[in-house]
């Protein structure tokens, strides 16, 4: 597909995952009864895709990290769900408070915290 968005998780500088982003994706910590991170979990009529990014315990990453929302034209919507700043590295803005959120025209790049090998 020409324009489909794929995000990268790049851990170490290494893919350590990517994934087609051609609908919503909420991305964060795992919670009480999910697998492992790097798990695709479907959406469900209330709730987008899931994606697992690290585990429980690991307090760099909240429940509800992100939200990723691929727009008409190949941008992607950014929302900051944590109740951390959100850097965003070579993008303006620069970085996303809590609760904002941008539209990005890729690639961009953002760093969602630490997150575990599987």
């Amino acid at each position: 597909m020409a324009n489909s968005l794929i995000l990268r998780i790049l851990e170490g500088g290494a893919l350590g995952f990517e994934v087609e982003l051609s609908t919503p994706l909420e991305a964060g910590r795992q919670r009480a009864g999910e697998p492992e991170p790097y798990t695709l979990l479907p959406a469900t009529p209330t709730t987008p895709r899931r994606l697992i990014l690290a585990r429980r315990g690991e307090g760099n990453c909240s429940r509800q990290h992100l939200r990723l929302e691929p727009l008409p034209g190949g941008a992607v919507r950014v929302v900051n769900d944590s109740k951390i700043l959100l850097p965003l590295i070579g993008a303006t803005p620069a970085s996303l408070e809590p609760g904002a959120q941008a539209e990005l025209n890729p690639p961009c790049m953002l760093d969602a915290g630490r997150q575990a090998r599987p």
